[in-house]
C-alpha cells in the first residue's frame, strides 16, 4: 500500500476504532446506566412506600383512639336503659349533656325505643330527626337490624341526616335486663352516638396530614366492599399502601399515597444513567451510586426517625414485643401510664401489668382473637407500678412478615380512668338525689324490689312510708329557694337518725320522701318510727334565714297486706298520706281499702273537672246581701255551681277543695271571673243598680296566678267600674303567706276594688297582721250563726267579732241568716249586713237579672 495511502487510512481506522470503543463504552455505560436506573426507580418506589406505610400507621393509631372515646360515650346511658328502661327526659338529658361535653367529636344523642326516635340531645338543630323510625330509612335500617340480630353495637355511615350534613352513627342494641326496675325485659330500642364525620377524619388526622393523601373505604362497616367513608377518593385508584381498622360491626380499609405522589420515574431518568452517560466511566458511575445510595439511605433513616418521634410522642402507651412475647420496646407514654421505665420492662412479658381484676379464660379468648383475626380490641385493667389498679382502652395487633409470620405482637392503650370516674359520675346521677344525697326514685323503687323479693322469701313485712312536709311552700316562697333547699337538706338529716340502718330513706321529689322499713314483723311496728318522725321534724330548723317550722304527713302501706308489689303499695301510700293531710296534717294514716275508692273517685272528678273547664260547664248564681238596719239591697255575692251533664247541678263544696289542690282552680277562676264581668256589664246597660259584686279567690289564684293582671283584664274587656267588685279571700289563705298576700291585696286595693275576709273566725290569723291589711270587711261564717240566739257559745262568739271587727275599722257581714229571730239578734248586735235563705236565695244570673228589675221597680 501506498505511503500516502497509509498515512491517509491510518488516521481513519483510528479514529473509527476511537468511536467504536467510544460507542463501546457509552452502550456498556448505557446499558449498566438502564439497569441501574430501574433499580434506583424500584428502590425509590419501595422506600416511598415504606415511609407510607409507617405514616400510615400512626394515623391509624389515632384514628382508632377518636372512634373508641365515641364508642365508651355512650355506655353508660346503655346501661342505665338495660336496668330501668325509658329514662325520664331531664335524666337522658342531664347524661346526654355530660357524654357530648367530654366528647366535642359526638353532634347529638338520639334515643330510639323502639327503633323510633322520640328524643335527641341537644335537641336545637335537629328537630327534624324527631319521631323518625329507622324502619322507614333502608339505608340506616340495615345497620340498626345488624345491631339487633348481633346484639352488639354497629357503626353506620357516612350518611346524610335529615336535618343536614354528614355523620357516623355508632348503634348500640338496648336490650332491658330482667332483674331491672321497668317489669319488662327485652329488646327496647336503640341508643346512636352521632359523630361528625368531617372532625373525626380531622382529629384521626386523615385530612390533616401534610404528607399523605388519604382515603377510607368501608361504609357501614363493610370494609373493602363498602363505599369510600371520606379523603380523597382517587387514591384508591393510585395503587395504594392499605391497612385494616377495625370498627363497631366491621372495619374500615385505610389507604394512602404520598402528597405528591409515587415516585414513577422512567430508567433513563435516573441519576444513575446520566452520571453513566456522562462520565463514560464505569468506575466514576460506581463511585456516584456510592455516593447517592448512601444519601438515599440516610433519607430512609430520616423517615423511620420521624415515625419513631411520632410514636414517641403520642399520648397513648406504646409497648412492641418479640414473638415469644417479651418486650423489646416502649414509648414515653408508657412510662407516664404505667410507673414502670423501658429498661424495667425490657426483656419481661406484659403479664408485669396484670391485675388479676380478669379470669384466666379471659386472656385466653383475648390470644385466640390476636391469633386468629390479628388484633384484639377492648377494656382491661392494669395495674401500675405503684400497685394502683386502673382501666384502660386496648388495641393489640400481630405484625406479620412476608411469608405471613410473626415478627411482633404491638400494644397501643390509653388510660380511661377518666372516663370511667364520669361514668360512676352519671351513674350517681341516675340513682341519688343531687341535693340531699338520699336514693332518688330508681333507686328508692330498686331498693323496694329488693325488700319486697326477701321479704317474701323470708315471709316478713315490708313498710311504706310517704311523707309529704306541711308548710314548706310558705317558707320556700317567703324566705326564698336557697332557704328551702337547706330545710329540705336538714329533713334528709333528720330522716337517717329516726331509721335504722337496714331500712331506706329517699326523697322522691319536691318536698316529699319516702321510707322503706325491712323486715317488720307486724304493721304496727312501723308506729314507733313513724312517732320518731313526727316528733323530729316538727323541732324547728335553724336555718341561714332564720328559724323556719314544718310538720309532716305521712301515709303507710304494708306488704302483702295492702298490695303484692312496688307501683301498687305506692300508689296505696300515697292514698293514705293523701288522708293523713285531710284529717289536719302532722298525723299519720295506715292505707285503708276505702281510701283507694276515695282516689279513684277524686282521679275520676279531675277528670271531669278539666272537661267541664274546657267545655264552659260553670256557672254564676247570685246570692243578695242587705244592710241588717233598714234592709236595703247592697250588693251581691257570686257563687259557682258545676252543671254536669250526667250528674246534673252539683255544688261547689263537693269540687271546690280539689279544683284548689290540683291548680284547676286557676283556670276555673278565671272563667267565673269573666262570667261575672260579663253579667254585671250587662245589668249595667240597663241601669240597674246592682251595688258590689263579691267573687271568691282561692289560695292558689293568690300564689300562682297573677290574679291583679286578670281582674284588670275583666275590668277592661267588659268596661267596670272599680266599685262593682270585691275580692273574698279566707284568713287561712292570707296567713300560708303573709308577705305575698299583703303584696296582692295592695295591688289589688291599687284597682281600686275592695276586699273581704271570709269565713272569719274560723282560722287562726294574727288580727294585729289582720290590721295592716287593706281590708274593708270582714264575713262571720255561718257556724256561728246556725244556733243563734240560742247557743251561749254562738253568742259569745258572734258579739266578740262583731265588736273586734268594729274596733278594727272593718264592716261586719254575716252569712247564712234563716231565721227572723237570727237577723233581729245581729242587728241589736250592731251587725252591717245580712246574707242567706230569709232574704233570697242563690240565683242564676238570668233570675237574678230578673230579681234586680224587680228591685228596682219596687225602689223607683
Amino acid at each position: 500500500m501506498p505511503t500516502s495511502l497509509a498515512n491517509r487510512v491510518a488516521p481513519a481506522f483510528y479514529r473509527w476504532l476511537s468511536w467504536l470503543a467510544a460507542a463501546a463504552v457509552l452502550l456498556v455505560g448505557t446499558a449498566v446506566g438502564l439497569v441501574l436506573g430501574s433499580l434506583d426507580a424500584a428502590r425509590a418506589l419501595s422506600e416511598a412506600r415504606s415511609r407510607t406505610i409507617a405514616e400510615l400507621a400512626t394515623v391509624q393509631a389515632q384514628l382508632d383512639g377518636v372512634l373508641k372515646q365515641a364508642i365508651i360515650g355512650g355506655d353508660g346511658i346503655v346501661h342505665l336503659i338495660q336496668h330501668m328502661g325509658d329514662l325520664p327526659p331531664h335524666l337522658f338529658d342531664a347524661m346526654a349533656k355530660q357524654t357530648i361535653a367530654d366528647q366535642r367529636l359526638i353532634r347529638n344523642i338520639a334515643y330510639a325505643p323502639d327503633n323510633v326516635i322520640a328524643r335527641l340531645y341537644p335537641l336545637e338543630g335537629n328537630e327534624k330527626a324527631l319521631g323518625i323510625d329507622y324502619r322507614n330509612i333502608p339505608e340506616q335500617w340495615v345497620t340498626v337490624e345488624q345491631s339487633m340480630q348481633s346484639g352488639l353495637p354497629v357503626l353506620s355511615g357516612p350518611v346524610q341526616l335529615v336535618q343536614g350534613g354528614r355523620a357516623v352513627i355508632i348503634r348500640s342494641p338496648v336490650v332491658v335486663r330482667e332483674d331491672g326496675i321497668s317489669a319488662r325485659s327485652g329488646y327496647w330500642g336503640t341508643v346512636s352516638i352521632v359523630g361528625n364525620i368531617e372532625n373525626i377524619l380531622a382529629d384521626g388526622g386523615v385530612t390533616g396530614s401534610q404528607v399523605l393523601r388519604i382515603a377510607i373505604r368501608g361504609k357501614d362497616g363493610r370494609g373493602e366492599e363498602g363505599e369510600v367513608v371520606g379523603g380523597d377518593p382517587a387514591v384508591f385508584a393510585d395503587d395504594p399502601v392499605k391497612t385494616r381498622l377495625g370498627v363497631p360491626g366491621g372495619s374500615w380499609v385505610l389507604a394512602a399515597t404520598p402528597q405528591e405522589g409515587w415516585p414513577r420515574r422512567a430508567a433513563f431518568q435516573s441519576q444513575y444513567f446520566v452520571i453513566a452517560i456522562l462520565n463514560s466511566l464505569l468506575l466514576a458511575w460506581l463511585a456516584n451510586l456510592l455516593v447517592a445510595r448512601i444519601t438515599e439511605r440516610k433519607r430512609s433513616q430520616d423517615a423511620l426517625q420521624l415515625a419513631s418521634t411520632i410514636v414517641e410522642s403520642t399520648a397513648d402507651g406504646v409497648v412492641v414485643t418479640d414473638p415469644r412475647g417479651l418486650i423489646i420496646a416502649t414509648n414515653p407514654a408508657f412510662t407516664e401510664i404505667t410507673g414502670y421505665t423501658a429498661e424495667e420492662v425490657r426483656g419481661r412479658t406484659p403479664s408485669i401489668l396484670k391485675s388479676d381484676r380478669q379470669a384466666e379464660d379471659f386472656y385466653g379468648q383475648l390470644w385466640a382473637s390476636i391469633l386468629t383475626a390479628g388484633e384484639w380490641q377492648g377494656e382491661i385493667w392494669n395495674r401500675r407500678k405503684s400497685g394502683e389498679v386502673y382501666p384502660e382502652w386496648l388495641t393489640i395487633s400481630a405484625v406479620r412478615g412476608a411469608g405471613g409470620e410473626i415478627r411482633n405482637f404491638v400494644g397501643v392503650f390509653s388510660d380511661i380512668s377518666a372516663i370511667k370516674r364520669t361514668q360512676a359520675d352519671l351513674e350517681r346521677l341516675a340513682h341519688f338525689d343531687p341535693l340531699t344525697s338520699l336514693p332518688n326514685r330508681v333507686l328508692f323503687h330498686d331498693r323496694m324490689q329488693h325488700a319486697l323479693d326477701r321479704a317474701q322469701r323470708y315471709r316478713h313485712r315490708v313498710g311504706v312510708l310517704l311523707l309529704d312536709l306541711d308548710g314548706f311552700k310558705t317558707i320556700n316562697d317567703s324566705l326564698g329557694h336557697p332557704v328551702g333547699d337547706q330545710l329540705l337538706q336538714l329533713v334528709a338529716e333528720r330522716l337517717g337518725t329516726c331509721v335504722r340502718v337496714e331500712d331506706t330513706v329517699a326523697r322522691l321529689g319536691g318536698d316529699e320522701f319516702a321510707v322503706i322499713l325491712s323486715e317488720l314483723g307486724d304493721g304496727a311496728d312501723a308506729v314507733e318510727v313513724i312517732r320518731r318522725i313526727l316528733a323530729a321534724i316538727q323541732v324547728p330548723f335553724e336555718m341561714a334565714g332564720g328559724t323556719g317550722m314544718v310538720t309532716t304527713s305521712i301515709g303507710i302501706a304494708v306488704f302483702p297486706d295492702d298490695g303484692p308489689n312496688v307501683t301498687e303499695l305506692i300508689r296505696n301510700a300515697d292514698a293514705a298520706m293523701y288522708e293523713a293531710k285531710g284529717a289536719g296534717r302532722n298525723t299519720y294514716r295506715f292505707y285503708q281499702r276505702s281510701m283507694t275508692a276515695e282516689a279513684q273517685k277524686r282521679l275520676h272528678t279531675e277528670s271531669a273537672l278539666r272537661r267541664a273547664i274546657d267545655r264552659n260547664e260553670f256557672e254564676v248564681w247570685f246570692q243578695p246581701q242587705f244592710s241588717l238596719e233598714d234592709g236595703a239591697y247592697l250588693g251581691a255575692e257570686a257563687l259557682v255551681r258545676w252543671r254536669d251533664p250526667e250528674r246534673g247541678l252539683i255544688p261547689p263544696g263537693d269540687f271546690i277543695p280539689l279544683a284548689e289542690r290540683s291548680g284547676l282552680i286557676i283556670p276555673l277562676g278565671e272563667q267565673v271571673l269573666d262570667q261575672v264581668g260579663a253579667a254585671a256589664r250587662g245589668w249595667l246597660d240597663e241601669g240597674l243598680e246592682i251595688g258590689r259584686l263579691a267573687v271568691n279567690v282561692a289560695g292558689p289564684q293568690i300564689d300562682r296566678s297573677d290574679i291583679v293582671a286578670t281582674l284588670r283584664a275583666v275590668m277592661g274587656r267588659w268596661r267596670l267600674p272599680p266599685s262593682v267588685l270585691e275580692i273574698e279571700i279566707t284568713e287561712t289563705v292570707i296567713m300560708e303567706n303573709p308577705d305575698h298576700g299583703r303584696r296582692v291585696l295592695n295591688d289589688i286595693m291599687a284597682l281600686g276594688i275592695t276586699t273581704a275576709i271570709d269565713d272569719f273566725g274560723t282560722g287562726y290569723s294574727s288580727l294585729a297582721y289582720l290590721k295592716k291589711l287593706p281590708i274593708g270587711t270582714i264575713k262571720l261564717d255561718r257556724a256561728f250563726v246556725n244556733d243563734l240566739p240560742d247557743d251561749p257559745s254562738d253568742i259569745a262568739i258572734s258579739r266578740a267579732v262583731i265588736a273586734l271587727g268594729h274596733s278594727l275599722g272593718f264592716k261586719v257581714i254575716a252569712e247564712g241568716i234563716e231565721t227572723e229571730a237570727q237577723r233581729r239578734f245581729l242587728r241589736e248586735e250592731g251587725c252591717d249586713e245580712g246574707q242567706g235563705f230569709l232574704f233570697a236565695r242563690p240565683m242564676p244570673a238570668a233570675e237574678f237579672g230578673k230579681w234586680l228589675r224587680a228591685v228596682s221597680t219596687l225602689t223607683s
